[in-house]
């Protein structure tokens, strides 16, 4: 999980179907996502993420 880079791995198919009781992202997708960061950022320096912004943020009213 770093700044420069931003990855997501979707693992199904056109139908979305289920693929199988025992199928999780922890148990498939991870695996590929893990393997591809590796990859991808083998080499690279490890950034940190900057500080929020010093603007606040809008309040937005809830809809009644």
């Amino acid at each position: 999980y770093v700044p420069q880079l931003s990855t997501a791995v979707w693992i199904g198919d056109d139908a979305n179907r289920p693929l199988g009781a025992r199928t999780t992202g922890g148990g498939h997708a991870a695996p590929i996502w893990r393997s591809f960061m590796s990859e991808a950022l083998k080499n690279q320096p490890v950034l940190q993420f900057h500080a929020a912004s010093k603007f606040p943020r809008p309040k937005v009213k809830e809809k009644k």
